[in-house]
């Protein structure tokens, strides 16, 4: 929940120390943890996004365990899907529409997914619901050596304006120039998400690996 405050005066601010934060307990997070499917498209040799699920806690504790009914509560998820092929490019091959009766299925057996008619919906629909959410921390497993730079190439690709999303400081310059890093590319990353936090599994898996292997 985002609340604006106005005071007339500085003055009228106190800032609290140490000892009265700790009276008040930290704060919550919201988090956000997102998995992305990719394939290769034969032409163009470039990763493109195929489908994704993106799950949001609210009110996660920073320090000790976070209560699994306050949890189930509080979170949202959602689940993207689109044709294997792409229209704009039907050399690239697979199905450039779902079959006839795909959206019934997934509307009787699988409500929470929802079918994009390419992958410039599917990506814009994920950007609209970061935003929406606006989460404090994006979890991934290779979200910093894989997923968010597949993410911001593909927006980059499609010269998608609400890119931007991904962190929380509007920025006009797309991170990346014809769907290809400019620059270090984990340097363009967390510019990109300024604002919020990026906790990739994978690299705290290795470094819980690296410390058993070294003791």
């Amino acid at each position: 929940m985002q609340v604006e405050f106005q005071v007339s005066d500085p003055k009228d601010v106190v800032r609290l120390d140490n000892n009265a934060a700790v009276l008040l307990g930290n704060p919550p997070v919201t988090t956000m943890t997102l998995k992305i499917k990719t394939v290769v498209n034969p032409s163009t040799q470039a990763s493109e996004i195929i489908s994704l699920s993106a799950l949001c806690h609210r009110s996660v504790k920073t320090v000790g365990e976070t209560d699994a009914r306050l949890t189930l509560k509080s979170q949202q998820a959602i689940s993207l899907i689109r044709p294997l092929g792409d229209a704009a490019n039907k050399d690239a091959g697979g199905l450039t529409t779902f079959p006839h009766d795909f959206k019934a299925t997934v509307a009787a057996k699988f409500p929470t997914l929802t079918p994009c008619f390419n992958e410039r919906a599917l990506i814009s629909r994920l950007l609209a619901q970061i935003g929406t959410w606006d989460p404090d921390v994006i979890i991934g497993h290779n979200a910093w050596g894989f997923d968010m730079e597949v993410l911001l190439s593909r927006a980059s690709h499609y010269k998608l304006p609400d890119w931007h999303k991904v962190g929380r400081l509007k920025k006009a310059q797309l991170p990346f120039k014809n769907g290809k890093v400019t620059s270090n590319s984990e340097w363009v990353i967390a510019d990109a998400i300024t604002g919020r936090m990026l906790c990739d599994t994978y690299v705290s898996g290795k470094e819980f690996l690296n410390k058993e292997v070294s003791e």
